[in-house]
């Protein structure tokens, strides 16, 4: 177990370096770089022991600010909460919103809550189909 826990920390230190890379690149002023970022949003891990640290959070947050991009982190609820009936609840968390740039209120993390679709229409509980199975073939536990 411990070494699937390394395992997995490892892919979430990448998923961090590829999110910012992806920003450097995306928001790069290179005159090959047709590409220009609103927004990021990234998937935490659904297990709460697997997410970025803070210290991560705050490069994230400070890179999503420089490169005047809106960034927030998404995080599925069903293994958070261990509740059968959030298995379609994903917390979404506002590190940085570009169209409050000017204002206050851009320092202020926000968080909400969806369920279903949410923002754009994005269907969220597709994304945690792969736990629920586990769920169900009694891979996770709801109670510990």
């Amino acid at each position: 177990m411990a070494q699937y826990l390394m395992n997995a920390r490892m892919d979430v230190s990448y998923m961090f370096q590829a999110a910012i890379s992806l920003l450097d690149f995306a928001t790069s002023t290179s005159p090959t770089t047709t590409t220009k970022f609103c927004s990021i949003s990234v998937w935490q891990p659904a297990d709460p022991s697997l997410t970025w640290f803070d210290g991560q959070i705050q490069d994230f947050a400070t890179t999503c600010r420089n490169k005047n991009v809106t960034g927030r982190l998404l995080e599925p609820m069903l293994l958070r909460w261990k509740k059968a009936e959030h298995w379609d609840l994903v917390r979404e968390i506002t590190l940085f919103d570009r169209e409050e740039a000017l204002s206050e209120a851009s320092n202020v993390v926000r968080e909400r809550f969806w369920r279903g679709e949410g923002r754009l229409g994005q269907v969220v509980g597709l994304g945690c189909q792969f736990h629920v199975d586990a769920l169900c073939k009694g891979r996770v536990k709801l109670r510990r």
